[in-house]
């Protein structure tokens, strides 16, 4: 399943893929351990220097790039999706409990 009008507007108004450092080499390590290629990836309209800057936390993802790492790896877009924020999350987390112990 690849991303609804729904799913647009929901990342359209902020919320998302917004940790740039994170997404791209998370989902270049879920590449790696099922041993699927950045070619697999840049083959899909991409240009190949886009996908390495982005699998190195340069550049950001948008919901299509979503969608092709998640045909690449055989999972359901939304699978992938949430994965993905789930990491986002964990790290905001962490970072969230840094500030409240600085602050006691």
């Amino acid at each position: 399943m690849l991303p609804t009008a729904d799913t647009e507007k929901l990342f359209a108004n902020g919320m998302g893929l917004h940790m740039v450092h994170v997404v791209g080499p998370f989902l270049k390590q879920k590449r790696k351990n099922v041993f699927v290629t950045q070619k697999a990836i840049y083959s899909q309209g991409y240009a190949q220097s886009f996908i390495s800057d982005f699998e190195n936390g340069k550049r950001k993802a948008d919901l299509k790039l979503i969608g092709v790492y998640a045909k690449a790896l055989h999972m359901e877009f939304y699978d992938l999706l949430i994965e993905v924020i789930e990491v986002q999350k964990s790290l905001l987390d962490e970072e969230i409990q840094k500030l409240k112990d600085l602050r006691n």
